[in-house]
């Protein structure tokens, strides 16, 4: 009778143990890049453990990646068939974002609604994650002209959205060690640049004003070539209600 006593005091703990502690990722490691209102970015080094952003690269080349006409080829990896897209997903919901799993999507996905404007822009997202690989063999995608020379297409990922919805935050995930050289993301506006120092680093930068607003030029940024090495990453936007622009994580006191 003691031993089952203890083996459901024991399992009744582990219940109650947070589950970051089981994966050893209790505490993120923020370093803040920008924290005006117009500009708020910051890096989540380390945010993926190893043996989960290797899993999906290796999913990425095992289903093969689809050609790009504007952009470097990338896979479509899909929650229903590899789970562990979901739970990254909800990671990036809950610990970087403070915002629902649903939230959460691909920007084509994301693109994809929008454009329809579809009654009320509540048809959910499909849960999946682009993969994408740059390598210095992709330099035909570049920019030519003069202060972009190097660099793919300078944009932003502010979008409204149907019924009030905003993109309130993009993220950028690290899948593999970044390229010894090139492939850094730059913000001209703010006079910032993102450098990746691990494998697992993550960037979210929000695309609208704490208080809601729209922001114009300050959010644009464009992604400077690899020139050494190759760069596997994915790109996640999370809509919702303006009221997330306020943001989840604490900004830096001064």
């Amino acid at each position: 009778m003691q031993i089952m006593h203890d083996m459901a005091l024991t399992l009744l703990l582990l219940l109650l143990i947070p589950s970051c502690l089981a994966s050893q990722n209790c505490s993120i490691d923020v370093e803040w890049k920008s924290w005006s209102p117009s500009v708020r970015i910051f890096a989540a080094r380390r945010f993926l453990e190893p043996v989960v952003a290797a899993e999906m690269v290796q999913i990425a080349e095992a289903q093969g990646l689809e050609p790009d006409a504007s952009a470097p080829p990338y896979a479509l990896v899909d929650a229903d068939e590899h789970p562990v897209v979901r739970d990254i997903m909800r990671r990036v919901a809950g610990e970087l974002l403070g915002m629902p799993l649903e939230a959460v999507a691909t920007p084509t996905d994301a693109r994809d609604k929008a454009s329809r404007k579809r009654e009320g822009g509540d048809e959910p997202f499909r849960q999946q994650m682009r993969v994408r690989r740059t390598r210095s063999s992709d330099a035909h995608f570049y920019k030519t002209g003069s202060g972009n020379a190097g660099f793919f297409a300078r944009h932003s990922d502010a979008m409204q959205w149907p019924s009030g919805r905003v993109v309130v935050a993009t993220v950028f995930l690290y899948l593999a060690d970044p390229p010894t050289e090139g492939g850094e993301t730059v913000f001209p506006e703010a006079n910032v640049t993102l450098r990746a120092t691990a494998l697992g680093d993550a960037f979210v930068w929000y695309n609208c004003k704490p208080n809601g607003g729209s922001i114009m030029r300050e959010a644009d940024h464009m992604a400077r070539g690899v020139i050494e090495g190759t760069k596997w990453t994915s790109i996640l936007f999370a809509v919702g209600n303006p009221s997330y622009c306020a943001g989840f994580v604490a900004e830096p006191s001064s």
